[in-house]
């Protein structure tokens, strides 16, 4: 559900779920960061064909989403230009929206050709952040004894710091 909804109009990433699992076991961790991905296909598949039905509707949506801006749009759609579907692969690296690429994808990619660049371009943020977690758990919990509570603290801080630094920064923008 956090993967359709952050792929639709949600403004926080499922990867603070996935990195959360991941602190008390890999299985849970990598069960559902391929729920997020089948949520966030299933959402960008929404967009995408929302997006070519009414993209006007939908640049209305994506513009009262917190933190979204018309820069963001463009910028999404200059990447598409000048990299074509590789551009999925510049969100992650970049804190653009999701969603954003999938309402900017119409006019460049058909729907299965989105979908297929989406699987490795989502997936592999997904597994990243959730393996940095699972790891740091690992180490906390062997070099300096961290309990469950202790280490579920320290995720919530990393996360409510990282939106604090990424949601200023937007803004700054």
């Amino acid at each position: 559900m956090w993967g359709f909804a952050e792929a639709t109009v949600f403004f926080i990433v499922p990867d603070l779920l996935i990195s959360l699992c991941a602190i008390f076991s890999r299985s849970l961790y990598l069960r559902t960061a391929f729920a997020a991905l089948a949520g966030a296909l299933t959402g960008g598949a929404a967009v995408y064909l929302a997006a070519s039905h009414a993209p006007a509707f939908v640049s209305f949506v994506m513009r009262m989403v917190p933190f979204v801006s018309d820069l963001m749009i463009a910028k999404v759609r200059n990447e598409y230009a000048d990299a074509g579907n590789w551009a999925l692969f510049y969100g992650p690296l970049s804190g653009t929206p999701y969603k954003l690429y999938a309402f900017a994808a119409p006019p460049f990619a058909s729907l299965a050709t989105f979908l297929a660049v989406s699987i490795p371009a989502r997936l592999l943020r997904f597994l990243v952040v959730g393996g940095v977690s699972l790891l740091g758990a690992y180490l906390l919990r062997r070099f300096l004894k961290c309990s469950d509570r202790v280490l579920v603290r320290i995720h919530a801080v990393a996360w409510i710091a990282f939106y604090i630094f990424y949601w200023g920064n937007i803004l700054k923008a």
